[in-house]
């Protein structure tokens, strides 16, 4: 991955890292001291944790895509507003594949280090995922 600006790593995450799911870049855009302030239940806080939930969510989301509405920067900090979808197809946290579609918002906020994400706080509505997939 070529170098590049604070706005333009938080561009590689979403267009390159979710959409194409090139788990791979973990390493090259997430610092190695990387703390998940929120991470989803049973992942760790860290960068393998991080890695391992995007190998799950893209495995039991086989059609997953992301659309990115507002992406901003403020020095070291960003903060980007997304949509994820797909279908549930696999086992994801311990749930069977229901062949239902999921559609949520959320919001991530970062802040950069040595030119790399070293802290992230996302927020979107469980509740209203686990309606649309197990109900």
């Amino acid at each position: 991955m070529k170098a590049v600006n604070p706005r333009g790593l938080l561009q590689v995450v979403m267009e390159e890292l979710m959409e194409q799911k090139k788990v791979e870049l973990v390493d090259d855009v997430f610092h190695p001291d990387f703390l998940n302030h929120n991470p989803a239940p049973g992942y760790p806080g860290d960068r393998e944790g991080l890695r391992q939930f995007f190998n799950d969510l893209f495995y039991a989301f086989s059609d997953f895509r992301v659309d990115y509405t507002h992406l901003m920067m403020d020095g070291d900090h960003g903060v980007v507003r997304f949509v994820i979808q797909g279908t549930h197809t696999n086992e994801f946290m311990g749930v069977p594949g229901t062949e239902k579609q999921l559609v949520l918002p959320a919001i991530s906020i970062i802040r950069m280090q040595d030119g790399k994400i070293i802290e992230r706080w996302s927020e979107q509505d469980n509740l209203e995922a686990m309606n649309q997939l197990w109900n």
